[in-house]
């Protein structure tokens, strides 16, 4: 019986020690934004029959961060099942509430040209262009005002304004990405209220 009793007592000891690996790496996950990989680490959790109410409201948030609203609230639903008094829970199912009655505007043109330039490239690519473009200006600069050879004022305008507006829509993108959760999800926050 005794050894039976030390059995069972290591298995269990090592199972929830493997269970909170997997759920400090979901959390790890999320702080990097790869929201499908966490949901899959919280859903292996769910697999090996532990459940808490707080398992299910960062399941929740995930699937509101990758605008899965059904199954988002579906979570958020089972974490208040398993305790009334979250009101996290209950403030994200209200969110989701309002988000699914509320339609967007519809935006004018030219701000959705200046999105589709914007996502054309990465951030990385428009980095790049921007000081490929600040290289080719001060090649200019040099060739007319060192060697004083003339090069139309049209080339050095048009390489400024092109490099200003790469200059801006990476400016654009550096704060758009800052706006993404940073921090893990635990009870005491509400990331949802962040938006």
């Amino acid at each position: 019986m005794k050894k039976i009793t030390l059995i069972s007592f290591l298995l269990y000891s090592t199972f929830s020690y493997s269970t909170e690996k997997i759920f400090q790496s979901a959390d790890s996950l999320y702080q990097l934004h790869e929201f499908e990989m966490a949901i899959s680490e919280y859903n292996k959790i769910i697999d090996g029959n532990l459940e808490s109410p707080e398992l299910y409201y960062n399941l929740g948030v995930c699937y509101y961060q990758i605008k899965e609203y059904k199954k988002s609230k579906l979570n958020f639903q089972k974490s208040l099942i398993l305790n009334p008094n979250l009101n996290l829970s209950l403030e994200g199912i209200q969110q989701i509430n309002s988000k699914k009655n509320h339609k967007d505007l519809p935006q004018i043109f030219y701000k959705k040209w200046f999105d589709k330039i914007i996502n054309l490239f990465t951030l990385k690519m428009w980095i790049l262009a921007s000081f490929t473009l600040i290289l080719s200006l001060t090649t200019v600069i040099y060739i007319k005002y060192i060697l004083k050879i003339e090069v139309k004022k049209v080339v050095i305008t048009s390489l400024f304004l092109t490099n200003l507006l790469i200059y801006i829509i990476s400016i654009y993108k550096i704060e758009n990405d800052k706006k993404i959760f940073e921090s893990p999800i635990s009870t005491s926050q509400d990331p949802i209220r962040q938006n």
